[in-house]
């Protein structure tokens, strides 16, 4: 049965050292993206949160404001202004419970996101290290492998040659 999987190239230390620096460069920049994927996500959902408060403080200022007395006219108010008045205070009574729930849901949000920065610093850090290492590895494998290999076949080449000549001639 022939394998359709060719084996890694693993019989000399140089042929290692290519392989396994490529493979360190390429780990070492996957993680890289997925951390750096992590962090963008949660500044995303600290945006929409944000907003999401920013809205709830307007209606809630909206609703203090319209509260206030000199907000209203000369004259007193009239029943459908009482209402709305009435209307809007409640609303905002409503909200200002969710408004420092969210408030406080965001400054979470944020020790959070500064610590994943600070993380994402670190893994910069040990990825650039592998990174640096994998291409030490890859090159020393590679330049090995090149120079190395070829003067192999040539021997080879000249061995077989021999041979060759040794059984043309009796």
């Amino acid at each position: 049965m022939v394998s359709t999987i060719p084996s890694l190239p693993t019989d000399n230390l140089y042929k290692f050292c290519a392989v396994a620096g490529g493979v360190a460069i390429i780990v070492s920049g996957l993680v890289l993206f997925q951390a750096w994927r992590d962090i963008i996500r949660q500044q995303q959902s600290m945006k929409s949160l944000a907003a999401e408060k920013s809205e709830q403080e307007f209606t809630l200022k909206l609703a203090d404001m319209v509260s206030k007395p000199w907000w209203q006219p000369e004259g007193g108010d009239t029943p459908e202004a009482a209402a709305a008045k009435a209307e809007l205070q409640e609303q905002a009574r409503r909200i200002k419970p969710a408004v420092e729930e969210a408030r406080k849901k965001l400054a979470s949000d944020e020790e959070r996101l500064d610590l994943a920065k600070y993380d994402f610093g670190i893994v910069g850090l040990a990825v650039g290290v592998v990174g640096i290492l994998g291409f030490v590895l890859a090159s020393y494998g590679f330049y090995n492998w090149r120079k190395l290999q070829l003067k192999q076949d040539q021997l080879l080449e000249f061995e077989l040659q021999e041979r060759r000549a040794r059984a043309r001639s009796p």
